[in-house]
């Protein structure tokens, strides 16, 4: 990115030597570079460079990077209040009549936004360094993403009843929305640790301690170290009264490279459509044989990235059928920071077509059970032909895009329930736990 930059817009073009492969491989494009540049800046009117950098960055404008101009700020009102950090930490700050003002003002301008759907969460700007801050130091606020505030507020607070038990944040590290469960449970015997928190990595696990520690939820969350989710037993006595579970296991990230910028790959949504990948290549066509060195790379880079997210795929259903089989589980909720489907909704549909799930009458929460704050927003799950999820479903299905002006990543979030009449039975019986074993997935549709 660096040296197509220099090869565009400085005088002195590409700071490297005339010989080094990466250039080479960026002049070859030169052409085609300065081509798509010229376009750009004509189909906005702009005579020159200046005028489009001026265009693209003035008020009303449409920003690609609108959300490295904001970051969003959750309180912890387990050590502290909203309206006591407004009035302290973020006493310079004026509030803005909505969040789109804050994409927009200049630097010497300071203004915060309280958000509609979170409870106790702000977006504040990029340029106010919170980490220097005394509140930040004691853990009285938390650099978190909205999208990511969605799985526990979803878990905890959705107005369908479910009883609550133990709570088990099943890939927990590195500790926000462990700390966020905590802030948002009721407030039972702290004798009792309420959550218990599952990481499988060793080095995560001292992040997740350090966290837990600063936010002062320790003695809520009882954290299992260097354990993998799914080595757990389902029938353990210690995990008897896990009711509520919430799983965010390993994905591609893709919903977060756009914001760090970094390009991504932009996969179809059916990846069976694809020319390329598990199933092979369609067959080429008499005569339809030029192909270049560098389609070679892009169709081999595409098929590489196709059989990686098929493997986390696998992983990310293993991972919630698992929890299926929990015998007191009435809740789960799992979510991604990917914005691909088979990671998503494809999961959502191959774990509900498994026999832990049907056996223990589990189903996607709909969207009125859902908290008012989430039940109003408007991204809903995304139709394809890598799942086949009905439309209720899909409704019941939370979709955060990194480049819609709410100043998100991209995420996903989905919660499951179950009657608590099957939930009952199952834990009595503990049955569920019998259909644990991973059978792999398959393309057929459900019932």
């Amino acid at each position: 990115m660096l040296l197509v930059h220099d090869l565009l817009f400085s005088k002195s073009g590409i700071a490297a030597p005339s010989n080094h492969p990466l250039r080479l491989a960026v002049e070859r494009h030169k052409a085609r570079l300065q081509a798509e540049l010229t376009r750009s800046r004509l189909r906005r009117s702009c005579a020159t460079l200046e005028q489009l950098k001026t265009k693209l960055t003035s008020k009303g404008s449409v920003d690609f990077n609108i959300r490295n101009k904001i970051q969003w700020v959750r309180m912890n009102t387990t050590q502290t209040s909203l309206e006591c950090q407004l009035n302290s930490t973020f006493r310079e700050l004026s509030r803005a009549g909505d969040l789109s003002s804050l994409f927009h003002q200049q630097c010497d301008q300071g203004e915060f936004y309280v958000d509609e759907c979170i409870p106790d969460l702000i977006a504040i700007p990029r340029s106010f360094d919170v980490t220097k801050s005394v509140a930040y130091s004691n853990g009285e606020v938390v650099l978190q993403d909205k999208a990511s505030c969605f799985p526990s507020y979803l878990l905890l607070k959705s107005p369908i009843h479910r009883a609550v038990g133990k709570i088990l944040d099943a890939c927990a590290a590195p500790g926000n929305k462990t700390t966020h469960l905590a802030m948002l449970q009721d407030r039972r015997d702290i004798r009792s640790p309420g959550i218990i928190a599952c990481e499988r990595d060793k080095f995560r696990t001292k992040t997740l301690e350090t966290m837990v520690k600063v936010a002062k939820a320790d003695q809520f969350v009882t954290i299992l170290g260097n354990t993998d989710f799914l080595s757990l037993k389902a029938d353990d006595s210690s995990l008897a009264n896990v009711t509520h579970l919430l799983l965010d296991p390993s994905c591609s990230g893709s919903g977060i490279t756009g914001r760090d910028n970094i390009p991504s790959l932009a996969l179809p949504h059916d990846s069976r459509s694809m020319g390329v990948g598990i199933r092979g290549s369609k067959k080429r066509k008499h005569g339809d044989n030029d192909e270049t060195a560098e389609d070679k790379d892009v169709k081999s880079s595409i098929s590489n990235d196709v059989l990686r997210l098929r493997k986390l795929s696998n992983l990310q259903t293993h991972v919630l059928t698992h929890a299926f089989s929990f015998p007191a589980a009435n809740t789960i909720v799992y979510s991604t920071c990917s914005i691909h489907v088979v990671e998503n909704e494809g999961v959502v549909s191959r774990a509900l077509a498994s026999n832990v799930a049907r056996v223990g009458g589990w189903r996607v929460m709909r969207r009125d059970e859902q908290v008012p704050g989430l039940s109003s927003w408007t991204q809903r799950g995304q139709r394809s032909g890598d799942h086949d999820l009905k439309p209720w479903e899909l409704e019941g299905c939370l979709r955060c895009n990194p480049d819609d002006g709410s100043g998100t990543i991209g995420f996903f979030t989905c919660a499951f329930v179950r009657d608590a009449e099957e939930a009952s039975i199952c834990s009595q019986r503990n049955d569920c736990s019998n259909f644990d074993e991973w059978e792999g997935l398959s393309d057929g549709s459900r019932n």
